[in-house]
């Protein structure tokens, strides 16, 4: 597992508790976990690559113990659990390694179908798991999402506020975009399915941070990796494997629309949903958590949002607000 910022050296509790799990006393690498408050250490030594998960209390490494049991139960290979303390948010787990599909992409020879096919197995295996006592996205995280753009990214990243008019139109916006969100069907969702996310394992894809999975709409994980800040695709390649995307869903019974063109506009809003949250968020991580590497990623996002709402008559005034901030 890696990323971009490294977490700080493990605590003495935790050192501990490793010594007595392992029977042992192992060196431990910090490794970088992307936006997860999770930390994670690389284990030196044994016959199996492990690492020591920090999780973010024992709630949090309750979900990962029991939504990984879940998916593994459907055939997605989730890092297997060698030793776990649940009151203390402490787990020895599955090593990886370092190929995740953000790094694989930019290899010579790479065949980046092959790697998004396979995603989509492991995609739909998910959406196919049983939602009972999973938690919805609903009209509260939405709205909460949605107020990351006024604050982080109009008044912090670019120091314009929204004006009374901007500020009504892009209340507007955000209820149509949770209107439509909302009136699609739901499915177990990742939540966070994009290319650091995911390695390319020799036995296919290996998945983490599934732990937030939410029931959400039927294309959200597609839209999320399909609009990766950390990958790059033509429009061209980006339909084509969305269609393959929508036709696994229909070959394996999940609820996708009769027509290729609904699911593409469904597809469409809910990714920009998704990055108008990532556009403030972004900004947020890295100026109120103290987490570097995030705001690199902004411009990028803008372009996609504004391409999006471009596109939609009804979304268009975000796309009037992203031009007023980037050229004046």
């Amino acid at each position: 597992m890696t990323a971009a910022a490294a977490p700080p050296d493990p605590e003495d509790e935790l050192l501990a508790w490793l010594e007595a799990a392992l029977g042992r006393a192992p060196a431990c690498e910090p490794v970088a976990a992307d936006a997860s408050p999770t930390r994670y250490y690389r284990l030196d030594g044994g016959a199996e690559k492990k690492l020591a998960m920090a999780a973010d209390g024992p709630a949090a490494l309750e979900m990962f113990i029991g939504r990984g049991k879940i998916l593994a139960d459907a055939g997605v290979r989730v890092p297997a659990v060698h030793a776990a303390e649940p009151a203390r948010g402490y787990a020895v787990i599955e090593d990886f390694g370092d190929r995740l599909y953000s790094a694989a992409l930019r290899e010579d020879g790479v065949d980046r179908r092959r790697l998004y096919e396979d995603a989509w197995e492991a995609g739909a295996r998910i959406n196919a798991v049983t939602a009972e006592g999973l938690p919805r996205f609903d009209a509260t995280l939405l709205a909460k999402e949605a107020s990351y753009l006024p604050k982080w990214y109009a008044d912090a990243y670019r120091g314009q506020p929204l004006d009374e008019d901007e500020a009504n139109a892009y209340a507007a916006v955000a209820a149509a975009l949770q209107q439509r969100f909302c009136a699609q069907p739901f499915v177990p969702c990742h939540r966070d399915w994009h290319s650091r996310n995911i390695f390319a394992l020799a036995e296919g894809p290996g998945v983490i941070d599934y732990a937030a999975m939410l029931a959400g709409p039927l294309c959200y994980d597609a839209a999320s990796l399909l609009h990766d800040l950390y990958a790059g695709f033509e429009e061209e390649e980006k339909l084509d494997l969305l269609a393959r995307h929508w036709e696994l869903l229909r070959a394996r019974g999940l609820p996708a629309p009769a027509d290729f063109g609904a699911y593409f506009e469904d597809y469409e809003w809910t990714a920009l949903q998704r990055l108008v949250k990532i556009l403030g968020q972004f900004v947020f991580l890295e100026r109120d958590r103290g987490r570097p590497g995030f705001e690199a990623h902004v411009p990028k996002c803008e372009t996609m949002v504004h391409a999006i709402a471009l596109r939609y008559r009804e979304l268009r005034p975000l796309a009037l607000l992203i031009e007023r901030r980037v050229h004046g």
